[in-house]
């Protein structure tokens, strides 16, 4: 209540700066009419400690949360995350404090996690070269002609692909088992593959079993997996992670996924590694020039799967997220009288 007995607004503090169409989404989904929100304009923390003492609820996503506006925000009522994994920092104070934390899955992770899936599929499959075979109708070239079918009587593998492989069986790596990480993780393992991972911190193993991962160091790793797939941030430690040796040390055959960003791969070994034979297959979402340039020479190198970096599309699922959060946080304050 203010001196005059009027009910203040409430303060939500959305922590990550955003671009202006996301910025929008997100005061969008939390328009109301006794609602003030305030999204950071950056990643100066002091604009966040200034906000910290009439913050009733804060929103987190990526950026660390400094600790003077956690000891300032005295007021804070609701805190929702973003994403898969809490801020450390966050999930210590609210479970000292006793505040809420709700976590709602981020679309826009999902959704790259599931890309990096069908790429790995599609060129599991070969997706893309049984679809142009099937349009050309390259079963005149083969000198085969379009019998009736039945359930004993068909074409079965007509165009003879070879190189087809199943995920179920296979050995997965995941480099970087963030929110995007552990939701691909989840999802190679529903098809029956077995899941190793690398990062810079080791999981606890109670998270490891409960994930179903193990641990590896990174060139162990990828000396080990049928298939390699990238979830780290684009650093000048992650330049080229991916380098002409260590495709060298990939198992013969095998797959190549990237939906980070293209400067994790040394684009020009991965191409002589696929012309060469000895991997099996790339699927990439990402790369160094973005276009990709019309004359690339990974454009005619076998048994890739492309994209033009939309794996997050269409808006990373911000107003989606922002969406959810509001009826949460509207319950959690109508419970203590606040909404």
């Amino acid at each position: 209540m203010t001196a005059s007995g009027d009910r203040r607004s409430t303060v939500i503090v959305v922590a990550d700066p955003s671009r202006p169409a996301y910025e929008a989404a997100i005061r969008e989904a939390l328009a109301r009419p006794d609602w003030t929100v305030r999204v950071a304009s950056g990643f100066d923390d002091a604009e966040l400690v200034a906000w910290a003492e009439d913050a009733d609820v804060l929103v987190t996503r990526r950026r660390p949360i400094p600790e003077d506006f956690l000891a300032a925000a005295t007021r804070l009522r609701s805190v929702q995350h973003i994403g898969g994994v809490p801020r450390p920092e966050v999930a210590a104070w609210t479970a000292a404090r006793g505040v809420p934390l709700d976590v709602t899955p981020s679309l826009g992770n999902v959704a790259v996690a599931e890309q990096a899936v069908a790429l790995l599929l599609a060129v599991m499959r070969r997706v893309v070269v049984g679809h142009a075979a099937t349009v050309a109708g390259a079963y005149r070239e083969l000198g085969r002609t379009p019998k009736p079918t039945s359930e004993v009587e068909h074409g079965f593998q007509w165009m003879g692909l070879e190189g087809l492989r199943t995920l179920y069986g296979a050995v997965v790596g995941v480099v970087g088992l963030g929110d995007i990480g552990r939701a691909f993780g989840t999802r190679v393992r529903s098809f029956g593959a077995e899941v190793l991972y690398h990062q810079r911190n080791r999981l606890s193993p109670h998270l490891e079993a409960e994930l179903e991962v193990t641990y590896r160091p990174l060139d162990d790793m990828i000396a080990e997996v049928d298939v390699l797939s990238l979830h780290v941030p684009h650093t000048a430690e992650t330049e080229r992670l991916i380098d002409r040796e260590r495709m060298a040390s990939m198992k013969p055959r095998a797959i190549l996924i990237n939906v980070s960003r293209g400067g994790l791969v040394d684009e020009d070994a991965l191409d002589a590694a696929l012309r060469s034979g000895h991997l099996g297959g790339a699927g990439l979402d990402v790369f160094a020039l973005e276009p990709v340039p019309h004359d690339h020479s990974l454009l005619t190198a076998p048994n890739v799967v492309l994209s033009p970096h939309l794996g997050a599309a269409p808006a990373r699922g911000l107003g989606e997220a922002m969406a959810a959060i509001a009826p949460r946080i509207e319950r959690t304050l109508a419970e203590e009288g606040r909404a």
